[in-house]
C-alpha cells in the first residue's frame, strides 16, 4: 500500500469515509438515490469491509486537522473513537468520544453529540459499568427527541444506533427478551435505510441473542447464517468472523462440536493475523469450552491458560475473571486443588479491586467449589452456604455460574443422601432443583431445562414413581428436540427405552430393602450431574433404525381408518394382534391422560402420536428416537399437503378405510418414511 499516496489525498478520503460513517450528510440527492461511488470512497469502503481499521486510524491521524472546519475535527474524532470500538481498544474509544461529547455540546452539535454519547456508550458495556451506559443511552434518547428540525434519516439512523446499545446493555445484564426485542427494532430501521453494515451488527445482535443465552439454538442458527451470508456478500470482515465465533458457539451448544471447532479455530487464525488480542483470548476461550464439554481437560486448560495470559495483558478484568474461573474448574475437575487454590488467590484479588457484581459471583461459586471438594464436613458446610447466598442473590440469573451454583449445591445434597441414607433430604433438594427450573425456563437455557427434566426423572426413580420418571422422560425430548437439540433428544430418547426395559425390575425394588445410595448409583444419578455441569459430547452415542411391526391410524372413539403390517410373523398370528388391539385402549388412555409418549408391548415398543382428530400407532422392535423422527415426518407432511390431508377429511364424511393401493400420494409418501425410511 503507498500511504504517502493515500496521506496525500487525506481531506478528500475523509470525505469519503464521513459518508460511510454517516450516510445521511450527502450521500443522497434528492431523489433519494445514492451517488456513484468515487475511487476513494471505494477504497475506503474496501479498507473498512477488510478490517483495516489500524490503517484508516493511520489516515485520519494524519489528516492536517487545523484545516478542517471545528464540526469536521468533530467527525474525525467520532471516526476514531468508533474505529477504536471496532478495534477493542475501549478505553482509548470513551476517553475520545468524551472530548468529542463536551466540544459538540460547545458547538450546539445535536446530531454530534448523540452520536458521542453512543460511542460512549458501546465501550462503557464492555468495561462492564452497565449503570452508566444506561443513564447514556437515556440522555441520547432524550436529546433525540428533542430534534425537530433534523432530517428523518438523521433522526431514524441515530435511533437505530441508541436501539442497538439498548439491546446490547440488556445482552449483558441477561435480558435475553429485551435483547432480541431491541435488536429487531434496529434492524427493521437499517433494513429500511438500507445500511447493509449495521443490518449485519442487528442481525448479528439477535443471532448472539438467541445463542449466548440458550434460547432456540435453530432460530439463532437461522440469524447467524443470514448475517454471514450478509457480511460475505458486502465482504465485511469483522463481522464475517464475529459472527463465525457466534456459530461456533450455536453449534457448542448443539452439541456438535466438531462444527464448533472448525468455526472458532478459522476465528482464531483470523484474530491472530490481525494481532487482535482481545478476540484471540475470547476464541481460546470458546475452544477451551468446547473441548471442556468433550471431557478433554488438558486441552482445555492448555487453551484456557492461554486465554487468560492475554486477557491479563489487555487488562480486561471480565474476560479476565472468566478465564480464572474456567481454568480453575479445569484443575478442580482433574484433583488439583493446590493448583486451583493459586488461581482462586488471583480470583479474590481481582474481586476486591473491582466493583463487579459478575466478578464477585464468579470468585463465590468457584471458592465453593474448591470448599466443596474437600473431605472435611466444615468446608463443604461453608461451600452449601456460599452457594446458598449466591443463589439467593439472583445477581444475575441466567449466568452460567449462576446455574452452576444451583447444581453444585444439589451435588452437596445429593452426596449427603448417599451417605445419610435419608430419604428426607430429597425434601430439601427439590426447592432448588425448581428453582433451576425456573431460572432455565426464564431465561431458555433448553440444554439446562431438558437436563434437570432428566435429572427429576433419576430422582423420581429413588421413589419408585415410575410414572413420573416417564412422564419427565418425554417431557425433556420434547423440550429438546423442540429448540433444536438433537443430539440431546437422542440422548433422552435412549434413557427412556433402558427404562422401559428396566420397569419391571424398578417395580420389584419397591419391595425390595435396598439402601438409598444403591439406588442413586442404579439411576446413574452422578452421570447426569456430569451432564449438567460439563459433559455434553454425545458423539458416541449410536441410534439404529427400528424394525417395524405395525402401524395404526385411529379416529376419534379409536376406530380404525388405516393399518399396514410390516412383519409376515404378525400377519398369521391372530392372537397376537388381537392381544395388541384389546390393550391398545389402556395404552392410549395411560399415554395421552398422563403425557406419556410410548409404552411396552412385550418385547415391542409402542409410540403413539396425535394430529387433528387422529391418532398415529406405530408397533416396532428396537430404538425410538429414529421412528419417531418418521412418524412426526408422516403427520407433518399430512397436515401440509392439502391431497393427503383431504384423504383423511374424507373419512367421516364415508367412514371407509383408507388403502394405499387406492391412494397414490398417500402411498408413495408411506413407503419413502417407513418402508425406505428416508428422514
Amino acid at each position: 500500500m503507498d500511504e504517502k499516496k493515500i496521506i496525500g489525498k487525506g481531506k478528500e478520503f475523509f470525505k469519503k469515509l464521513k459518508e460511510m460513517f454517516f450516510p445521511s450528510s450527502g450521500a443522497s440527492n434528492k431523489k433519494g438515490k445514492i451517488k456513484q461511488k468515487s475511487q476513494e470512497l471505494n477504497y475506503a469502503e474496501k479498507l473498512m469491509n477488510a478490517g483495516k481499521y489500524e490503517e484508516v486510524l493511520s489516515v485520519l491521524d494524519n489528516l492536517e486537522v487545523k484545516t478542517l472546519t471545528p464540526s469536521d475535527q468533530i467527525t474525525v474524532h467520532l471516526m476514531k473513537s468508533s474505529l477504536l470500538n471496532k478495534l477493542g481498544r475501549y478505553q482509548e474509544a470513551y476517553e475520545i468520544s468524551e472530548q468529542v461529547y463536551k466540544k459538540s455540546q460547545e458547538l450546539r452539535k445535536d446530531l454530534q453529540t448523540i452520536d458521542a454519547l453512543t460511542n460512549m456508550t458501546f465501550p462503557l458495556v464492555w468495561l462492564g459499568d452497565l449503570d452508566k451506559a444506561e443513564n447514556l443511552v437515556k440522555e441520547s434518547e432524550e436529546l433525540l427527541k428533542s430534534l425537530v428540525h433534523e432530517s428523518s434519516i438523521d433522526i431514524e439512523q441515530r435511533e437505530a444506533t441508541i436501539t442497538y446499545n439498548k439491546g446490547l446493555i440488556c445482552w449483558f445484564r441477561g435480558d435475553m427478551n429485551k435483547t432480541i426485542e431491541y435488536a429487531k427494532h434496529s434492524l427493521e430501521i437499517r433494513e429500511k435505510l438500507g445500511l447493509k453494515p449495521e443490518i449485519v451488527e442487528s442481525l448479528n445482535e439477535i443471532g448472539y441473542g438467541y445463542s449466548f443465552l440458550k434460547s432456540d439454538l435453530d432460530t439463532a442458527l437461522d440469524y447467524a447464517e443470514r448475517c454471514q451470508v450478509l457480511a460475505k456478500e458486502i465482504n465485511h470482515q469483522h463481522m464475517i468472523f464475529f459472527n463465525l465465533m457466534n456459530l461456533g458457539i450455536i453449534y457448542n451448544l448443539k452439541g456438535e462440536f466438531e462444527k464448533g471447532l472448525k468455526c472458532v479455530h478459522q476465528c482464531l487464525s483470523h484474530y491472530e493475523k490481525e494481532n487482535n488480542i482481545q478476540w484471540i483470548s475470547a476464541s481460546l476461550n470458546n475452544l477451551a469450552n468446547i473441548y471442556f464439554r468433550q471431557g478433554k481437560f488438558d486441552l482445555a486448560y492448555k487453551y484456557f491458560e492461554k486465554s487468560l495470559k492475554l486477557s491479563r495483558e489487555i487488562q480486561n478484568s471480565w474476560f479476565t475473571a472468566i478465564s480464572l474461573g474456567n481454568i480453575l474448574e479445569a484443575h478442580l475437575f482433574k484433583d488439583e486443588i493446590e493448583q486451583a487454590q493459586q488461581y482462586l488467590e488471583e480470583l479474590e484479588q481481582l474481586n476486591e479491586k473491582e466493583n463487579n457484581k459478575w466478578i464477585e459471583t464468579i470468585y463465590l461459586v468457584s471458592k465453593a467449589e474448591i470448599l466443596k471438594k474437600s473431605p472435611r464436613i466444615h468446608n463443604r458446610a461453608k461451600a452449601e452456604e456460599i452457594l446458598k447466598e449466591v443463589i439467593q442473590r439472583e445477581i444475575i440469573p441466567n449466568l452460567d455460574i449462576n446455574l452452576q451454583a444451583i447444581v453444585e449445591l444439589c451435588e452437596l445434597l445429593l452426596d449427603e443422601l448417599r451417605i445419610t441414607n435419608d430419604i428426607e433430604v430429597l425434601n430439601d433438594i427439590e426447592p432448588y432443583i425448581e428453582q433451576l427450573v425456573n431460572i432455565a425456563e426464564k431465561t431458555n437455557s433448553f440444554w439446562v431445562l431438558a437436563e434437570t427434566y432428566l435429572l427429576q426423572a433419576k430422582l423420581a426413580l429413588l421413589t419408585s414413581d415410575l410414572k413420573d420418571a416417564r412422564r419427565l422422560l418425554t417431557q425433556a425430548q420434547k423440550i429438546a428436540e423442540n429448540h433444536g437439540l438433537h443430539l440431546l433428544a437422542g440422548k433422552i430418547s435412549i434413557e427412556h427405552d433402558n427404562l422401559l426395559k428396566e420397569l419391571s425390575k424398578w417395580e420389584k425394588l419397591k419391595e425390595e430393602k435396598i439402601t438409598i445410595s444403591e439406588r442413586m448409583e442404579l439411576a446413574q444419578i452422578d452421570d447426569q450431574i456430569r451432564s449438567l455441569l460439563w459433559d455434553r459430547d454425545l458423539s458416541s452415542l449410536e441410534h439404529s433404525d427400528e424394525d417395524p411391526v405395525l402401524i395404526l391410524i385411529l379416529a376419534e372413539g379409536g376406530v380404525t381408518v388405516f393399518s399396514y403390517i410390516f412383519s409376515k410373523d404378525w400377519s398369521h398370528e391372530d392372537d397376537l394382534i388381537g392381544g395388541f388391539l384389546s390393550a391398545l385402549d389402556s395404552f392410549s388412555g395411560e399415554l395421552f391422560s398422563e403425557g406419556l409418549d410410548r409404552a411396552k408391548f412385550g418385547q415391542h415398543t409402542v409410540l403413539m402420536q396425535p394430529f387433528t382428530s387422529f391418532s398415529v400407532c406405530y408397533l416396532f422392535k428396537g430404538q425410538s428416537y429414529q421412528a419417531q423422527k418418521r412418524v412426526e415426518k408422516f403427520i407433518e407432511n399430512i397436515q401440509n399437503t392439502e391431497n393427503l390431508n383431504e384423504i383423511f377429511e374424507r373419512f367421516y364424511k364415508t367412514h371407509q378405510t383408507i388403502n394405499l393401493d387406492e391412494n397414490p400420494p398417500l402411498e408413495t409418501l408411506f413407503n419413502d418414511i417407513f418402508v425406505h425410511k428416508n428422514l
